[in-house]
């Protein structure tokens, strides 16, 4: 039986994507640049705001 993952937010800019998800264990954001996933961040310790700003981060290029 696979895992539990709902989206909570998508953001998109230029080449980058990044989509914050819900799961059993806590949040999770999937990396996307040039529709290709470059990693999944668990942040399981973390607050919905966190993953959300982290999501946001990712696509503005304030991290690689």
């Amino acid at each position: 039986m696979g895992r539990s993952r709902t989206i909570i937010h998508e953001y998109k800019y230029a080449n980058r994507e990044a989509v914050v998800l819900d799961t059993v264990e806590g949040f999770e954001v999937d990396l996307y640049r040039n529709e290709y996933l470059i990693e999944t961040r668990k942040l399981y310790e973390y607050s919905q705001y966190y993953a959300e700003s982290f999501a946001e981060n990712w696509v503005l290029k304030v991290f690689s």
